[in-house]
């Protein structure tokens, strides 16, 4: 079996595993060699759900089959699905829209989940979408205080981003420690896990200090090098 079949095995395993609410924790290290952060924080996302009843995915449109197909698997009873372009995909209620501007009334979701797109809000988004959309330096910062005013109290959010040195890239800004806690203090929500990874030659456990220089494709790493996973409770 070919690496890239064999992870994208191993995920989908992995997230019908987690469904029985276990943590994710790395089954190996290095793990995903010669894979990107997906390897990661799509089980980590996944296995954050916990039998919520309305969950809202932010950024569907474009995401790796291997997200949808075990993010749909969890029969989460009403699946919405947020972003700038239309995708049909079954079992997801598609809503074109603004995460600056979330087009649902408050407290409309017990989950919410965003894997690696809040930091491309607000930058030049035209690799995904034709648009004319104004880019805005403070969009991660309008899109989750409108995630935490569409969250119920008592209710999560799933936020996964790209970690190391801070870096506008253009199309998407790289986060440091300075400007995740900035974010996550504009959200008024509290942090309930951070997990932090690292790529080097495969993905490893990271401590703060591991990824202070970590740039985008450090480390051999096909895309991002250095890997943010929290979960946030309103």
């Amino acid at each position: 079996m070919k690496v890239g079949a064999f992870v994208t095995d191993l995920l989908q395993r992995l997230a019908l595993m987690l469904r029985g609410g276990s943590r994710f924790q790395l089954p190996a290290e290095p793990f995903g060699i010669g894979d990107t952060e997906r390897c990661i924080e799509i089980p980590w996302a996944i296995s954050c759900y916990r039998g919520e009843r309305r969950v809202l995915d932010i950024g569907y449109a474009n995401a790796e089959s291997r997200y949808l197909d075990p993010l749909r698997a969890l029969g989460i009873p009403i699946l919405y699905g947020l972003d700038m372009v239309g995708r049909a995909v079954p079992g997801i209620q598609a809503v074109v829209g603004d995460i600056m501007r979330a087009p649902f009334h408050d407290n409309a979701f017990d989950l919410i989940i965003c894997v690696s797109t809040i930091e491309h809000v607000g930058w030049d988004n035209t690799i995904y979408f034709q648009g004319g959309v104004s880019q805005d330096p403070e969009g991660d910062i309008k899109a989750i205080k409108e995630m935490a005013r569409i969250t119920r109290r008592g209710g999560r959010m799933v936020i996964t981003v790209p970690y190391g040195r801070l870096h506008n890239y253009g199309w998407f800004q790289q986060y440091d420690r300075g400007h995740l806690d900035r974010l996550i203090s504009a959200s008024g929500c509290r942090v309930l896990r951070k997990d932090l990874y690292i790529y080097t030659d495969g993905w490893h456990r990271a401590s703060e200090g591991d990824l202070t220089s970590v740039l985008y494709k450090d480390n051999g790493a096909p895309a991002a090098a250095g890997l943010a996973c929290i979960l946030l409770g309103r």
